[in-house]
């Protein structure tokens, strides 16, 4: 599946470096570049608990089954996430 994101911005970012994205009326989401390997990434995000954060993977699957949160790796089910919007 392929997607066109109007308006990306394309960063440069070092180890430990920090990102910021924010948005009116919600609490700010942080990526961190945690650590970086041959030609792999790992980045941490910082956001609320009802932030749903998902690899491309997931989403092209459109997979409505189990989803990790970004609060200590608790695991959620996207029922459990769609409540969680609701109630907001």
């Amino acid at each position: 599946m392929s997607r066109t994101y109007e308006g990306s911005l394309v960063l440069s970012r070092k180890e430990g470096e920090r990102a910021y994205i924010i948005r009116e009326n919600e609490e700010p989401i942080c990526v961190k570049i945690e650590r970086v390997k041959g030609d792999g990434v790992r980045i941490g995000i910082h956001a609320d608990r009802d932030c749903l954060i998902l690899r491309e993977e997931v989403l092209e699957r459109g997979d409505r089954g189990i989803y990790e949160s970004v609060s200590d790796g608790e695991l959620v089910t996207s029922e459990m996430y769609f409540n969680l919007r609701e109630q907001k």
